[in-house]
């Protein structure tokens, strides 16, 4: 079954699929003496790395178990720091190519979740699955906020507007030998996913590549799709879908991504630095959005040589 980008789908409904699956490189399974299967799920994760199918209720997403084993059939709940709550159940899971009955603590899979009760999109970002009927977990504001895990630092214009953000937990990603169940060329992908870091604004930018070739230059733009979502005030309610992709409802947008320096610093990793900018269009009601003065400096990407 083939699974497309949660928050792109929304974006582009009826019109554009999402082209990058967010793929991790699966590792050896470790464990830790201070961690229990019977310790309370509490797993972050991120409305951006849920994907959809054919099937609307239908997600799936990779975990990392610290501390709680997962069987199919677990009723478990996705909750975020205003208390949105929604309840899934596990329909499948998948380790290493091969599909299980159970995920235990310290190992990495995929999970595929059918939603039971309440709106996904109103999640809205960075959320915790946690136990059936579970709080959300007692963190620190920097810790539920939209910590970066890259390092490197972001500016713009929004609308004429200065914005800053941040690299988003898993956001800038590179894949060498491409993610083949999603494009079957095994075309490297590309993606970069940075969130605003000034409260109360939610908006995050996407942006994902087809064919990248790790190098510096301008991007192609017919390899590109952008998404800009989220709410400048935090409001949920008032959450906007600004996006671009190539495609003939998107003539008179554009998007610019030049790659300003592009170092490998190891076998897995690489620092990268861009300009940006972007004529957005709003759909489902949302404004059009214009992007000025992008700068991407030394960025920290996590790059997978392997087939996916």
């Amino acid at each position: 079954m083939k699974f497309t980008c949660f928050a792109l789908t929304c974006l582009f409904v009826g019109l554009i699929s999402c082209s990058t699956k967010q793929q991790t490189k699966e590792t050896e399974s470790s464990t830790s003496t201070d961690v229990i299967s019977d310790s309370p799920l509490q797993e972050k994760a991120s409305t951006s790395y849920l994907f959809t199918s054919d099937d609307p209720d239908l997600y799936s997403c990779s975990l990392n178990l610290t501390g709680h084993d997962l069987k199919v059939g677990d009723e478990i709940d996705g909750i975020n720091s205003a208390n949105v709550r929604v309840r899934f159940s596990i329909s499948k899971i998948m380790l290493d190519n091969e599909e299980r009955q159970e995920l235990k603590t310290g190992e990495k899979g995929y999970i595929d979740i059918k939603r039971l009760e309440g709106n996904v999109s109103d999640l809205n970002g960075e959320f915790y699955f946690v136990d059936k009927g579970a709080a959300f977990p007692r963190v620190s504001t920097e810790t539920s906020a939209s910590t970066p895990s890259s390092g490197g630092f972001i500016s713009l214009n929004l609308n004429d507007k200065p914005w800053t953000g941040a690299i988003v937990y898993q956001g800038a990603l590179y894949y060498k030998g491409g993610v083949k169940l999603m494009d079957d060329s095994g075309r490297p992908y590309f993606q970069l996913a940075f969130k605003s870091n000034k409260a109360p604004d939610t908006r995050q930018f996407t942006i994902t590549v087809r064919n990248f070739q790790g190098t510096t230059g301008q991007v192609t733009t017919k390899d590109m799709e952008v998404l800009l979502s989220g709410s400048e005030t935090g409001d949920a309610q008032k959450s906007e879908m600004i996006g671009y992709k190539n495609d003939p409802n998107y003539s008179g947008y554009s998007v610019q991504l030049v790659i300003t320096k592009w170092e490998t610093t190891s076998s897995n990793a690489a620092k990268m630095s861009a300009t940006f900018s972007a004529k957005l269009k709003g759909v489902l009601g949302s404004p059009d959005a214009v992007v000025t003065n992008g700068k991407l400096e030394d960025i920290e990407v996590t790059v997978y040589t392997d087939k996916y």
